[in-house]
């Protein structure tokens, strides 16, 4: 789990500068779910970063404004937004 974890605070972290518009573009989308399968791109995995995206979206208005906010969270923090998509400890 710590490593889907990972992976997930890895596709926030790999924000450009362009990405600072309002809103989750379907660029933003592709981007998140390739660097979120990028270390394991199994079905499995796939499934857990569809629903954080997901959860994402709702949350944020915008991927920069996800990215800002996890990059803020504790593990703990981040295993909780993200609890309903299978992450655990």
């Amino acid at each position: 789990m710590k490593k889907a974890l990972f992976v997930a605070a890895a596709a926030l972290s790999l924000i450009s500068c362009k990405n600072e518009k309002k809103g989750w573009t379907d660029e933003d989308r592709r981007e998140f779910m390739q660097s979120c399968t990028a270390v394991d791109p199994s079905e499995q995995t796939k499934e857990r970063c569809e629903c954080g995206l997901n959860v994402l979206e709702q949350k944020y208005s915008s991927y920069n404004e996800a990215q800002e906010a996890t990059e803020k969270m504790t593990e703990d923090q981040l295993v909780e937004l993200l609890s309903d998509c299978g992450l655990e400890h």
